[in-house]
């Protein structure tokens, strides 16, 4: 609907008739179906990369008898759904898994801290300093992901651990943060940690990338190991 001016009324939206309707249908129709098969081989695309991700990291996992826990935030649970998903899983995952996301009501604050067993951890989470600028924010991913990751690889008994966290998009809550990112850290008998970045805004393709991402640093860390 149309702006008006201030005190005016609102002018009445102009109805197409029918005939114009299917006219306009009919010459939009070729551009989406281009858009609906680009973002269907997109994400297609995306899923393969975390599937192989995920078979190569549980298949290093299996040769050498190790395990792997795994908390995730942005990537909502693919990270944890593509492991499983590869036979020889039940060897090498170390439950339970954790999605942490919308965690702002008060009432998740028990449920968290059973589950953290850190209250350091919990406050940290939940410190609004962290959302005074991007680079805060950024460094606050950063910084959570890889204390979470080395205190759930101990307080599960893995011998990996992963954890994720960042903003999927397409849109942001905070002043600045104008692109999709996942800080991914791994801890166990070696450590690494990555940043992701993507421009674009398709919050599924942004997930799955996201996944394939800490898999794959997840298959660096342990065939880096000296046997």
């Amino acid at each position: 609907r149309p702006y008006t001016d201030r005190g005016a009324r609102p002018a009445a939206p102009k109805r197409l008739a029918p005939t114009r309707v299917r006219a306009c249908e009919a010459m939009a129709a070729p551009a989406l179906r281009v858009v609906q098969r680009t973002v269907a081989e997109n994400t297609a695309a995306a899923s393969d990369a975390v599937t192989a991700a995920a078979r190569r990291a549980v298949g290093t996992l299996v040769a050498r008898g190790e395990t792997v826990a795994i908390v995730e935030s942005t990537s909502g649970g693919l990270i944890s759904a593509a492991v499983l998903g590869v036979p020889g899983a039940s060897k090498v995952y170390r439950g339970p898994g954790f999605v942490i996301y919308g965690t702002g009501r008060g009432s998740c604050q028990p449920v968290l801290r059973a589950l953290l067993d850190d209250d350091a951890l919990l406050a940290d989470l939940s410190d609004a300093r962290h959302k005074a600028s991007a680079a805060a924010y950024l460094a606050s991913k950063e910084d959570w992901t890889r204390r979470l990751a080395r205190h759930l690889q101990q307080r599960l008994g893995a011998t990996w651990c992963i954890a994720e966290g960042g903003a999927t998009g397409p849109t942001f809550n905070i002043e600045g943060v104008e692109q999709a990112f996942s800080a991914c850290f791994v801890a166990g008998p070696a450590e690494d940690g990555l940043v992701v970045r993507s421009d674009s805004l398709d919050r599924e393709a942004n997930m799955r990338l996201f996944a394939a991402s800490a898999l794959d640093l997840l298959a660096d860390c342990a065939e880096g190991q000296k046997e």
